[in-house]
């Protein structure tokens, strides 16, 4: 019963840490390690939907992390920092963010959800966050694996890019909770699978190695504010390994740089 009711504490205090007070003090206090921020991802379908000017519709599928819980304002989760980085970096084309994130949803449950969601929002890309549930809760790993198996399997089958994304990383959690066996089985399926992998468990991990962040017990108004932009950073560093797969070079029409690129 403690690791359910700790996965809600978790999802609002692994943001709360001190950040610089502007965006822009925030994209540089959290660079992206060369060998994740070019991980050679291959999203086709989104480039297709690019090249061609039309429509992205991106869905993100995940948990209490994705929802916003610890926010100051509910457009402050990362999946909108993440279409606001990607507008920015696709000028002129709609981006469209769903987001179907629900607290204590386990990968099963999603993978359940996802021909529903395939029908009823046609997305290019799905962002699966998932992990942290099946960790906190000590679901059978094996469990993981077989519904992000079946999930990718279908959205493969819907012709939609995938992006599976971890858990979230801070040194307590971590010292409780076994998140890296469940990253790792992810990181599997993602080879297994061809879908992509955003590493966040090690991304804040370096983040918090190299100082970046300084995590904190005690949710306050303030508090909210560094929330905030740690969730700024990952949808940052989301849109650009996006934006790096999915731009055209510059022989390519239609030919735009990348958020990064300017």
């Amino acid at each position: 019963m403690f690791r359910v009711r700790y996965l809600a504490a978790f999802a609002a205090l692994a943001w709360t840490a001190a950040w610089p007070q502007s965006a822009d003090a925030a994209s540089d206090r959290c660079p992206v390690p060369e060998q994740m921020a070019r991980p050679g991802w291959s999203l086709e379908i989104v480039r297709a939907r690019v090249v061609a000017n039309e429509p992205i519709r991106i869905v993100v599928v995940g948990t209490a992390s994705s929802t916003g819980v610890g926010l100051s304002a509910p457009d402050r989760v990362y999946p909108e920092r993440l279409a606001d980085r990607l507008r920015a970096g696709l000028p002129g084309k709609r981006i469209e963010i769903v987001n179907r994130s629900k607290r204590g949803w386990t990968a099963a449950e999603m993978a359940k959800a996802i021909p529903e969601i395939v029908r009823t929002d046609r997305p290019a890309l799905v962002v699966w966050q998932t992990g942290t549930v099946e960790a906190v809760r000590g679901i059978d790993a094996n469990e993981l694996g077989d519904a992000l198996l079946a999930g990718v399997e279908e959205l493969r089958k819907a012709k939609v890019d995938v992006v599976l994304m971890d858990s979230q990383y801070s040194p307590r959690t971590a010292a409780l909770v076994n998140f890296r066996a469940y990253s790792h089985y992810m990181a599997w399926v993602s080879q297994s699978t061809d879908a992509e992998l955003f590493r966040r468990f090690d991304l804040m991990r370096d983040w918090v190695e190299t100082g970046a962040i300084a995590f904190d017990d005690i949710v306050t108004t303030a508090q909210q504010k560094t929330a905030d932009l740690a969730h700024d950073c990952i949808g940052r560093a989301l849109a650009d390994m996006i934006l790096d797969a999915v731009v055209p070079p510059k022989s390519d029409k239609g030919a735009m740089p990348t958020a990064a690129q300017k």
